[in-house]
Formats: C-alpha cells, structure tokens, sequence
C-alpha cells in the first residue's frame, strides 16, 4: 500500500519538474495507460503555488482530449478486441443495450468515480454511443472531481 507521505512526494516533484504540462499529459494519456490522474496533481498544486484557474482548464481539456482518443479507439478497433477475445455475441449485445440505456450516466458516474474512464471511453466508441454527449457526460463528471482534488490541496495546504 502506498503511503499518503509517497504520494505527496510524488505529487510536489511532479508539480515542480512538470507542472500544467503534466496535468495535461496525464489528461491525455487517459486513453491509452494511466499510472495516476490529473487529481493528485491538482490537489498539490495550490500549496506549491499552481494557480487553479490555469490547472483546471488544462487538466479538463487534457482529459477531454484523452478520453476522445480512447473513444476512437475503441470506434476502430472495439469490435475486433471483443472477437479476439471470442466474447459470446450475446454478451456483447447485452452489454451494449445497457449501454445505450444508461450511456450517459454511466459515463457521468465513471467520470466522477474511481472507475478507470479508459475502458469507459473505448466502450463509448465501440457502442457508438454519440461523441457530444460522451464529452459532455465526461466533463460533467470530471469538473466537480477536479475542482473537489484542487479544493483538497488548498484545504490541506502545506500538509498535503
């Protein structure tokens, strides 16, 4: 188990070596691999002197960017994934009925949550769920999680 301590080093030298590049890059690697999302980032952002209206911007729009990345992948290469890994037709049909029924809130809650928005993204695309309403459900759920992490930082200030 990582200790609060190694995940606040981690997010002070990543903000200090880094800083809005990588919230951006961290935004835009949701599609492929995620080690950490732009949270922690932002949550140690304003006790080392990152200014949270230029953050959160970037940290959406890097994310937003990401998460139509992996919506394209999975409108491309979804279909083949799921035969490669010989998924019953049923199963994939079951799970796409449920994904145009709950699609949007689906994607809301997976935004907000701890649910990695990878898969939530390459699922989006290869259900062809309609991408303006996948960005918006994903800005819906990334903005209060953001906002809450740089609220966080500013509580804990120097502690974090």
């Amino acid at each position: 188990m990582i200790s609060l301590e190694a995940l606040r080093d981690l997010a002070q030298l990543g903000v200090e070596r880094y800083g809005y590049w990588g919230i951006l890059g961290l935004g835009l690697s949701v599609a492929v691999y995620q080690p950490m999302a732009p949270d922690l980032f932002l949550a140690a952002g304003p006790p080392l002197g990152m200014d949270p209206y230029v953050a959160l911007p970037v940290a959406v729009a890097g994310t937003l960017a990401g998460s139509a990345g992996g919506y394209a992948l999975g409108m491309y290469l979804g279909r083949k994934i799921l035969r490669i890994f010989r998924l019953k037709e049923r199963y994939v049909e079951r799970a796409e009925d449920l994904f145009r029924k709950y699609g949007t809130l689906g994607v809301a809650l997976a935004a907000i949550s701890p649910v990695p928005l990878r898969e939530t993204s390459w699922l989006a695309g290869t259900f062809r769920m309609p991408l303006g309403r996948f960005l918006l459900a994903v800005a819906v759920g990334i903005v209060p999680r953001y906002c809450g992490a740089v609220l966080l930082g500013h509580v804990l200030g120097k502690t974090f």
